[in-house]
């Protein structure tokens, strides 16, 4: 339920910002005429935590084929919100200045008077890329649950590959797309405030294009890293149905590969975890751990019990325990 309503709330904004890009960028194939200012002034605005805003309000007219139209947008996009912006524009729109219209031809009561993208306006998309990072996180997670309770897959969904007698269980604590999608939101979250407090929230077009193929490369690079380590098989956990033995990955603190007979092995269970937050709630992972002669071996850790508990099930079934 959380996942759906986050999911659907950052959805509105994303539809609110990305359409208004998109007008904007595509004003650029605007008509121009001739118009007149007939209204311009400064609007000031104080918003419930007494920031003020600025906003330049200019209102001008143009004729068309004998039809009179009115307007009041300057652009769709971002205007000036800080006085000496917005101050500056009103100077230069005085009422009864003549300007240059730019008009839908398919819609002229369509128009404005500065049209094509700037850097500012692809802010909204920077800023909204960390909430659609976690909405894709929350969706994945919630989608694995489901699947999990509904379709019942073998071995809590790990990937088994089978080779002759050798059977090979992916063990990676978070898939590649996981990683990838984490280190976008990450990556957005911090060039936000690179860009804003860097350009006083005046960027240009070039600033913000490479600001944002910083951060989708980034998170792709970082996809791409952790899919090739796991198209290596180095987080598998292996079994040899020949030589009867368990081959455990380089992981939870193994510095390298641990191989035990069957026989050594002495116990196969699901340890629960407990993971104690800053604010004193707990919170529970679920660890399956093979125990080989009685010491622990944790081979992944999941928030989810059933998961958990439904690979062990597979791997004791394969062990023969």
């Amino acid at each position: 339920m959380f996942a759906t309503g986050w999911s659907l709330f950052v959805l509105i904004f994303d539809v609110v910002i990305v359409g208004i890009t998109v007008q904007q960028y595509q004003s650029r194939d605007y008509v121009s005429t001739a118009g007149t200012v007939t209204l311009s002034e400064v609007v000031q605005k104080t918003g419930s935590k007494g920031h003020v805003s600025y906003t330049p309000h200019i209102a001008y007219r143009y004729e068309l084929g004998g039809s009179h139209y009115f307007s009041e947008r300057v652009r769709f996009g971002n205007v000036p919100s800080d006085s000496g912006s917005a101050s500056a524009m009103v100077a230069a729109h005085g009422v009864g200045t003549a300007v240059t219209v730019y008009y839908d031809p398919k819609n002229p009561a369509k128009s404005l008077l500065l049209p094509g993208i700037e850097g500012a306006d692809l802010i909204g998309l920077l800023f909204l890329t960390p909430f659609n990072a976690a909405a894709i996180v929350l969706c994945g997670v919630s989608g694995g649950w489901l699947r999990e309770r509904t379709i019942h897959p073998l071995a809590g969904g790990v990937k088994i590959i089978r080779a002759g007698m050798t059977t090979r269980a992916r063990l990676p604590h978070y898939p590649p797309w996981m990683w990838g999608v984490a280190t976008t939101g990450l990556l957005g979250f911090v060039f936000v405030f690179i860009v804003l407090i860097g350009t006083q929230g005046q960027p240009s077009l070039s600033q913000m294009a490479g600001a944002l193929a910083v951060v989708y490369l980034g998170g792709f690079g970082i996809y791409s890293w952790q899919w090739w380590k796991r198209s290596t098989g180095i987080f598998d956990l292996v079994i040899d149905a020949n030589a009867r033995t368990v081959t455990l990955p380089l992981t939870f603190g193994r510095k390298e590969p641990l191989t035990a007979r069957w026989a050594e092995i002495t116990g196969l269970i699901v340890l629960t975890i407990p993971h104690r937050g800053s604010k004193g709630g707990t919170s529970y992972t679920y660890a399956p751990t093979l125990a080989i002669q009685r010491v622990d071996q944790q081979l992944a850790d999941w928030s989810d019990e059933m998961r958990a508990q439904d690979f062990v099930e597979w791997l004791r079934k394969e062990l023969g325990i």
